[in-house]
């Protein structure tokens, strides 16, 4: 690519990754899918590009065939295995014909099919015997996660005196733990592809609306014997150490790291946003070009001659946690005022337009100036009104109401109102600082 020539969307996200470290926790059923393979070539791929991975095992579904092969042949019948949160109790005659056989073939599956990984030892995931559960560990800590570009990690660990059982998403919370510094974001991988909302993935969660067992303040995930319920209790928990954790299919992997919207559900703290002014690196630039362009089709947006686009990108402010941007806005200086422009972003209905606005006025009580946005339907002048904006009517009615503005603001008297009239909506920083 020529040094001068934007970068596509994949190329600007993978320059955002590269020298990363991913978590990625893989279910037992994922591992035994049809979709493995596929799973396997995009790490190889992303790999290649420079991305680090630990991958954490589960091993639900080959315990339980490999405990069922068993008691087919000593005639006996399966029953299902008692649950404690989560954990699954595991008892000798479990350990030895489901637990360990299972450990064996996920090992051989990765030797053969992705030789170059780095293999951990049983020995190496150190963790608490939980004898109430019988032959089962809470991991404390792991060897070697740091020396090789991918490095998986077994479904069994040890107390330094036997073999336990251990619960990968456990695992993925005690990875996360001892490599906060390190850890660009867990990403676990699941069957529904991301947290069902109304049949559909929920693009956006706050970690604030998540409640220590795992169930959500507004989505109900206590379906399908919990196993989603106990994915957000661990991402709540992973939380304290690493600013992301996504949720998403085999496909989704790679969506993260190459699309601005991954097909997932990203799971983050408001309190990790950040609002960063310019200047910009080539990959942020790409990545607005494209939101800017995508809201033009779409007509949230008007479209820009180069010049003005140009200068929107010297005043745009990207929100982020860590290297994924969650929105973007721009703060246009016109005199005493900022125009808020081109607010944007993929995460729609999910609450992130207070969060964008909230950044735009923290800014403007910085600069001491006050702001103003053209609300183009309804739902945005409801948002600026939620926030503590009044709307002045639309702009073709400015001049008899409200003529100050309509004299002072050259953007408000060319506005041309015979393609679109939308609201004009004020914020005085001391109106908004009386009220709080």
């Amino acid at each position: 690519m020529h040094p001068e020539e934007p970068p596509s969307i994949s190329d600007a996200y993978h320059h955002k990754y590269s020298g990363k470290t991913l978590l990625l926790k893989v279910s037992g059923k994922t591992l035994l899918s049809e979709e493995m393979p596929a799973l396997i070539q995009d790490v190889q791929s992303l790999a290649r590009e420079g991305i680090r991975f630990i991958i954490v095992c589960g091993a639900g579904e080959q315990n339980t065939r490999h405990l069922k092969d068993y008691l087919a042949q000593i005639g006996q019948e399966w029953t299902e295995p008692e649950r404690i949160g989560g954990r699954r109790v595991t008892d000798e005659r479990q350990m030895l014909h489901g637990v360990l056989p299972a450990c064996q073939s996920i090992r051989s599956l990765f030797r053969q099919s992705l030789p170059e990984a780095t293999m951990l030892e049983p020995e190496q995931l150190h963790c608490i015997h939980l004898p109430e559960l019988g032959f089962v560990g809470d991991p404390e800590s792991v060897d070697r996660l740091g020396t090789d570009r991918i490095v998986v990690v077994p479904s069994v660990g040890s107390d330094g005196r036997q073999l336990l059982n251990v619960n990968a998403d456990d695992t993925a919370r005690a990875i996360a733990a001892q490599e906060a510094r390190h850890l660009n974001e867990a990403i676990f991988v699941t069957e529904t592809g991301g947290v069902l909302h109304r049949g559909s993935v929920a693009p956006l969660l706050w970690e604030e609306d998540i409640a220590a067992d795992g169930s959500h303040a507004h989505i109900d995930v206590t379906g399908g014997g919990g196993g989603m319920q106990k994915k957000l209790c661990e991402a709540k928990r992973i939380l304290r150490h690493i600013q992301k954790v996504v949720i998403t299919g085999v496909a989704g992997i790679r969506q993260e790291i190459e699309r601005i919207l991954g097909s997932g559900t990203l799971v983050v703290a408001r309190s990790s946003v950040q609002c960063e002014p310019p200047p910009h690196d080539s990959a942020d630039d790409a990545i607005f070009d494209a939101l800017y362009r995508k809201n033009v089709v779409s007509k949230n947006f008007r479209p820009r001659s180069l010049q003005e686009l140009q200068q929107l990108k010297e005043h745009v402010h990207l929100l982020k946690v860590s290297n994924s941007i969650l929105g973007a806005f721009a703060l246009v200086p016109h005199g005493s005022f900022l125009e808020f422009a081109t607010m944007c972003s993929d995460y729609n209905g999910t609450g992130v337009g207070d969060v964008i606005l909230q950044a735009a006025q923290k800014a403007a009580l910085l600069r001491k100036k006050d702001l103003y946005a053209f609300a183009s339907s309804p739902e945005s002048a409801a948002l600026f009104t939620r926030n503590h904006f009044e709307n002045l009517g639309h702009v073709s009615a400015l001049q008899k109401e409200h003529p100050t503005f309509y004299e002072f603001l050259s953007c408000v008297r060319d506005y041309d109102v015979s393609k679109r009239d939308p609201c004009f909506c004020m914020w005085r920083p001391e109106v908004f600082s009386a009220r709080k």
